[in-house]
């Protein structure tokens, strides 16, 4: 007989509350070593990982590396507890509150994790998106994704802890569910204005800062998206209140990403213009936009003979998307083309009707 069997046979004959002493040691150790192996997984095998998760494209390795990383100390204590129990033999009334214990433990680290994953990703898309005019609605957005997560995991959480100590959860996860749905009915509206921020936050059809319009009486530059509503200032300077749902149903004009403005307009000449000159109009009148700057010429027709007169179509584009530059220069186009006409001699018609009576 070794040492080692003498040393077992001997504590094998103390117990203690069921237990013999060979049993506690054994249970000691298998703590003690469960919790360096974790120890040295979390700064030596975490560490390395780190080092090859940052040679990758992805950033979700750097987030799940990042919260594994910060785990607490009482997470790799409940976990070697849990493991060393099962060396001892413990009542079901001392294993089932205290296995309910450690679980808590458990549970609540992962998802403290879960939230510094959340928070760790959105530190990272940030960084990357430095001096975006959209932060504060970033942040807000991720924050209430991130308390909306953490909400379930602890009610899922709740209800398996409840579950494993006996209790009939059936009823309780029925009651929650008629509950839930009746505060959805009564706050249906609120609840599709904020769930078309969350709309807005992903697809971004614009971001603060944008020129947006959603018909003739409703256009603005975006100052703030929130939760429940955006809000728009006017060029006249009003502030524009908008429900996010209608932003998400309505047809929205972005005109920030407009980089070239198309122009038509027309223009009637007398039925007693020369020939000679009708053939020249839109030769000339190309000659005229295409010395502006920014703009390049398209065509210029006569598409019809009107009831007053020969009507010309132009058509031209404008490289820019300020509105105010594309006016000036709208603007001097129409005044080049009235000194043209001048020149010419030909002169513009307005809306006549000749009336011929007989006897």
């Amino acid at each position: 007989m070794n040492e080692y069997t003498l040393a077992q046979d001997t504590l094998s004959q103390y117990s203690i509350f069921g237990n013999t002493l060979w049993q506690y040691i054994v249970a000691v150790c298998v703590f003690f070593g469960s919790l360096i192996v974790l120890k040295i997984f979390q700064s030596v095998i975490l560490s390395r990982l780190r080092t090859l998760a940052k040679k990758t494209k992805t950033d979700f390795d750097d987030a799940l590396l990042e919260a594994l990383g910060r785990l607490g100390s009482w997470f790799y204590i409940a976990i070697s507890l849990l493991i060393a129990g099962r060396f001892l033999d413990i009542s079901q009334k001392v294993v089932l509150p205290s296995a309910v214990l450690l679980f808590f433990i458990i549970i609540k680290e992962v998802i403290q994790s879960v939230g510094r994953m959340i928070d760790y990703s959105m530190e990272l898309y940030l960084r990357g998106r430095a001096g975006d005019s959209d932060r504060a609605h970033t942040e807000s957005m991720v924050r209430i994704f991130r308390g909306f997560v953490i909400l379930v995991l602890w009610s899922i959480a709740l209800v398996m802890l409840l579950s494993n100590l006996g209790v009939d959860v059936t009823s309780l996860i029925a009651s929650l569910g008629i509950g839930g749905l009746a505060v959805a009915l009564a706050l249906q509206s609120v609840l599709s204005d904020v769930f078309s921020s969350f709309s807005i936050f992903i697809d971004k059809p614009f971001q603060v800062g944008d020129y947006i319009s959603l018909g003739p009486d409703s256009a603005g530059t975006v100052q703030h998206i929130g939760l429940k509503t955006t809000r728009l200032k006017t060029l006249r300077g009003e502030e524009l209140v908008v429900p996010n749902r209608e932003l998400t149903t309505a047809k929205v004009q972005n005109f920030k990403k407009l980089e070239t403005r198309r122009e038509l307009f027309t223009f009637c000449l007398r039925y007693d213009t020369p020939q000679k000159k009708l053939e020249k109009i839109p030769e000339q009148v190309g000659t005229i936009i295409s010395g502006m700057e920014q703009t390049s010429f398209t065509r210029c027709h006569l598409i019809e003979l009107g009831e007053s007169g020969l009507l010309y179509e132009c058509v031209y584009n404008v490289d820019t998307s300020d509105y105010l530059i594309f006016s000036n220069i709208r603007e001097k186009i129409l005044l080049a083309l009235h000194e043209m006409l001048q020149k010419q001699k030909v002169a513009l018609t307005y809306p006549t009707r000749t009336i011929l009576m007989e006897k």
